[in-house]
């Protein structure tokens, strides 16, 4: 780490049952038993402590003096870890042999407390990774993973020959790119954080909104009747071209929105994000002729 050494903590991360990745945490050993221990020197012991990978006394000399393990009069501790066990070794310097067995009871707690907290770091961590993986940081909304799974879902139990089916829509921005340059990125995040909470007010709760990624939104719709489409599409158009209030500034953006049916345009999230892109890119040239 850094050109010394760390402790590291590996956590693989499962999302609806599906390998997403490997969360790795890492800690300088040095400054955290130091913090730890560093004190018992100066109280009449001599502490060393062994075990790199969990391996126990197989293991190298991490903190101390490694030539404390050969001493015939020091007391040895195994300390379980995760993944493992380290070994702790102790002498008495100063003090007393019996001092030495309460203050040995002491570290142990010691230890035990900080391997604790160190857990503790690593499950926040992760429960925040975890959300981060799911969910866009900056408008709150699901990103492309979460969706992904509810959509494949909702696919698979489609039934052709009826009147209502599932709907996506991929909504980007027009504009965007001219506020970021004329008022900078705050107010950038401010249209996407306006645009994302006015999506969802615009369609059911139980419809699916992400951010796909930068300026670009889906929405996916299941049991949605055809001949309400122009109706959806103008409710949701309408919401983001409101202005939005930016400090004394009033910033506008358009929308650009394609559309794309399961099963008629595709039965996978691929198939339909491509054709909606197709039509979003043609409704944009087609709002730019009309002006």
């Amino acid at each position: 780490m850094q050109g010394g050494s760390g402790l590291i903590y590996r956590v693989p991360i499962f999302i609806n049952d599906s390998y997403w990745g490997l969360l790795s945490s890492v800690i300088d050993a040095k400054s955290l038993l130091d913090s730890a221990l560093d004190d018992t020197t100066t109280s009449g012991i001599a502490l060393a402590i062994r075990g790199t990978d969990g391996t126990g006394m197989q293991g190298a000399v991490f903190w101390g003096e490694p030539t404390l393990f050969g001493s015939p009069d020091a007391q040895l501790v195994d300390l379980d870890v995760p993944g493992g066990k380290w070994v702790m070794a102790l002498r008495a310097t100063t003090m007393p042999q019996q001092q030495v067995l309460w203050l040995m009871q002491g570290l142990v707690l010691l230890l035990a407390l900080t391997l604790g907290w160190i857990t503790r770091i690593v499950l926040l961590q992760r429960a925040k990774l975890a959300r981060l993986a799911l969910f866009d940081p900056l408008t709150g909304l699901p990103n492309r993973l979460l969706p992904s799974d509810r959509i494949s879902l909702a696919l698979s139990g489609l039934r052709r020959g009826t009147s209502r089916t599932c709907l996506l829509l991929f909504i980007d921005l027009d504009g965007f790119k001219l506020i970021n340059d004329r008022y900078g990125h705050k107010a950038g995040d401010a249209a996407l954080q306006s645009t994302a909470s006015r999506v969802e007010a615009a369609v059911r709760e139980i419809d699916t909104v992400s951010r796909w990624g930068g300026d670009e939104f889906i929405v996916f719709m299941e049991n949605v009747d055809r001949s309400k489409l122009d109706e959806i599409i103008d409710k949701i158009r309408n919401a983001i071209e409101m202005p939005i209030t930016f400090g004394t500034h009033e910033l506008k953006v358009g929308a650009s929105i394609g559309q794309a049916y399961a099963p008629g345009d595709g039965t996978t999230l691929d198939e339909l994000v491509r054709k909606s892109d197709e039509r979003m890119y043609a409704d944009k040239a087609a709002r730019r002729a009309a002006r």
